[in-house]
């Protein structure tokens, strides 16, 4: 086989010049190599074959493991899903964003929802009364500041931060008095001596 010559041109800096090298032509000889079987695509081949077998039986254990998943854990997954969403702490984050969004309806609805989450009484869940217990009377205020917004279709007298943040606390009371009656109620009863 025969290299045909080759011309190349490049700039000299320094003689600020445009030369020409011509590179002479080649004659190479090819011969087989010892090592080369009669059949290398055959190798290839089967090579290529294995491992389009290992991915296509990741792919079925892939989409086998997918469908029993899907067929045994669906109706657990979905049954945490739904309590997760219907959580007492869920019910609070929905709050918390409401009261970010500078809407005092969407707040109170919010805080409301959260009430009755939370109610373990006969009657209906009442923001006076939670606060008449769990918090001071500045979040009192806020609280009317919120329903005097609502009433009177204004946002100036309302803070969503400072109400977010006496709720917390006061919830934060209501789950360590939630956390005592747990603990009261597992207690074993006193023997009789």
């Amino acid at each position: 086989m025969e290299l045909p010559a080759v011309a190349i041109t490049w700039w000299d800096l320094q003689n600020k010049q445009l030369p020409e090298t011509v590179l002479s032509s080649r004659a190479i000889e090819i011969s087989a190599s010892g090592t080369v079987t009669s059949n290398p695509t055959g190798e290839l081949g089967a090579s290529s074959q294995k491992q389009w077998i290992y991915i296509g039986m990741v792919f079925i254990a892939l989409i086998s493991f997918i469908g029993f998943f899907h067929r045994n854990f669906r109706p657990q997954w979905n049954a945490w899903r739904q309590e997760r969403i219907a959580s007492e702490k869920a019910f609070f984050r929905r709050f918390v964003k409401a009261t970010r969004s500078g809407q005092p309806t969407d707040a109170l609805n919010a805080l409301m929802h959260w009430l009755a989450r939370i109610n373990t009484r006969d009657q209906a869940a009442r923001l006076d009364q939670f606060l008449t217990i769990y918090s001071d009377p500045a979040v009192v205020k806020e609280a009317d500041r919120l329903n005097q917004a609502i009433e009177f279709k204004t946002h100036a007298h309302w803070h969503g931060r400072e109400l977010k943040k006496g709720i917390t606390m006061a919830r934060q009371k209501w789950l360590v008095q939630q956390r005592q009656r747990i603990t009261s109620h597992q207690r074993l009863p006193q023997l009789n001596p």
